[in-house]
């Protein structure tokens, strides 16, 4: 059974994760503000609030990144509008990877087993030249390997192996990328 009490008391963060948050606030307003061409800024705001981000990545003024100092971005990696990127755990985009409009990359979940319903924080990793196709939703601990195709609106709480193409809800392989 849930523990209201027991969850509200449980404590999630620390004192300097939510000073960091209430500073990531004013920062996203910026961010969001920098007009679509000046790919840099945006990638210096991030960097300024802990990001990783590889050079040429491009990230649109609508992304939301919950938690900047969470993400690791590799080089020339798009990441489309709208996307939000619930960072509770590391998220990880690795080179030449394409988050198109409006995924949702989650990576954060709630303990069931727990009374309290402790908060989770599992990664996500993207691999190197994978595709994660508009709508899709990518779930708390979610490998997609080099070269996967994740289809749009498809839903993924799996790993899913190299080179494979996915879709539906939840995902499922429907072929492998020729070499």
């Amino acid at each position: 059974m849930l523990n209201i009490q027991k969850n509200r008391r449980y404590r999630n963060y620390s004192y300097s994760h939510y000073l960091a948050r209430f500073l990531w606030f004013f920062g996203k307003i910026v961010f969001r503000c920098v007009p679509r061409n000046l790919w840099v800024l945006k990638r210096i705001i991030l960097k300024l609030f802990g990001a990783k981000v590889g050079k040429q990545s491009r990230l649109e003024s609508t992304v939301n990144i919950r938690y900047p100092w969470n993400v690791v971005i590799g080089d020339f990696v798009a990441i489309g509008e709208f996307v939000e990127i619930y960072s509770l755990g590391k998220v990880t985009i690795k080179d030449r990877s394409t988050v198109s409009q409006h995924c949702y990359i989650c990576a954060g979940s709630h303990d069931l087993k727990t009374e309290s319903r402790k908060l989770l924080k599992p990664s996500i990793i993207i691999d190197e030249d994978a595709w994660v196709a508009a709508k899709a939703f990518i779930g708390p601990n979610v490998r997609i390997s080099k070269g996967a195709v994740v289809g749009a609106a498809s839903v993924v709480f799996k790993d899913i192996p190299p080179r494979a193409v996915v879709v539906g809800n939840p995902a499922k392989i429907v072929r492998y990328l020729n070499d």
